[in-house]
């Protein structure tokens, strides 16, 4: 598709128009990563740190390496906005509506070592963290089939990280996500038309197209969206149709955990190592058939604000063009 440098752009998946206008940022410089052994692995008073468990509030689930000592942690959330103990019941008055914050919160922590986010973990550290994502998801259905569980995890403070110590969190609502929900529907007439997963076409036509990929392997495929929200935004997708992420093979993630390194790394040494958000995007409905969903991860950095006329529009400025940015993320 030959556009200028200037231009809108939006796709059928995510239904947002993005205007790209590649002079407003700044192209970034290659950096090193820090050397985590400079830094200690504890640090006194955070409650995610080996030696302050009388911090927690409890530990849901754990996993533990061969020595015993644990790898990955799930602990309640100790300030949750939604509450288990709260009724549902909703209230109503004419334009109005409301309920009770009745719902689920939970801390996933990623490693025992404070300093270690996903471009320090190795491949099996991170598949560790994801094995947890799917056994805490499937706990929380299983519990409260009901709520509607999101996976996350925001790296740095204008992701909105308030501890550093790296972290996922799950937070399962009464009610499905709106975004996710209107996403699932656009997927799901696309695949009434077409008789293909809306997201299988887009990963067909990025592999063709080859502008926006960043890095792939046997099962997965890493790339920069073609309406890209932000800088330097990927997806991580499997190239076999699966509608939810728990379906994930040990071979997809550990696959899929060696891709979201190479995201991570690859912001931290070709992308000034910006703050960002990751989300798992997953068919709302944990039992129900959904040939028209494939799932994603997807990575979002903050190095734009959105200001007055995102926020009135609902269109967003990309001071960038997703084929650049993916050919500065493969390191070109």
């Amino acid at each position: 598709m030959d556009l200028s440098s200037y231009h809108v752009r939006r796709d059928r998946l995510t239904n947002q128009w993005v205007a790209c206008a590649p002079d407003r940022g700044e192209r970034p410089k290659r950096t090193q990563i820090t050397n985590p052994d400079a830094k200690p692995g504890r640090v006194a008073g955070c409650p995610f740190c080996t030696g302050n468990e009388h911090m927690l509030p409890d530990i849901l689930d754990e996993t533990t390496g061969e020595d015993g000592t644990w790898r990955v942690r799930a602990v309640p959330n100790k300030y949750p906005a939604f509450h288990a103990d709260t009724e549902a019941a909703a209230q109503t008055n004419h334009i109005y509506e409301g309920r009770a914050a009745h719902g689920h919160q939970e801390v996933i922590i990623d490693t025992p070592h404070h300093h270690h986010g996903w471009a320090l973990l190795d491949a099996e550290q991170i598949a560790r963290v994801l094995t947890m994502y799917q056994r805490r998801y499937e706990a929380v259905k299983e519990a409260h089939p009901s709520l509607h569980p999101v996976l996350f995890r925001n790296h740095g403070g204008r992701a909105g990280a308030s501890l550093a110590h790296p972290h996922s969190q799950l937070i399962a609502p009464p009610l499905p996500p709106t975004e996710m929900q209107s996403e699932e529907q656009r997927c799901r007439t696309f695949y009434e038309d077409e008789g293909v997963p809306l997201m299988a076409t887009v990963r067909a036509r990025e592999l063709d197209d080859e502008a926006r990929i960043v890095a792939t392997n046997e099962h997965m495929v890493a790339f920069v969206p073609y309406a890209a929200p932000a800088p330097y935004s990927v997806w991580v997708v499997p190239r076999r149709n699966a509608p939810r992420f728990t379906d994930m093979t040990d071979a997809e993630r550990h696959a899929c955990a060696e891709l979201s390194r190479t995201v991570a790394r690859r912001y931290a040494t070709c992308a000034n190592d910006p703050d960002y958000n990751m989300t798992v995007h997953t068919a709302l409905d944990a039992e129900a058939d959904a040939p028209h969903v494939v799932w994603s991860l997807r990575f979002t950095p903050r190095v734009s604000v959105r200001a007055g006329f995102e926020l009135g529009t609902n269109m967003l400025i990309n001071p960038s063009l997703p084929e650049v940015d993916a050919g500065v993320l493969r390191g070109a």
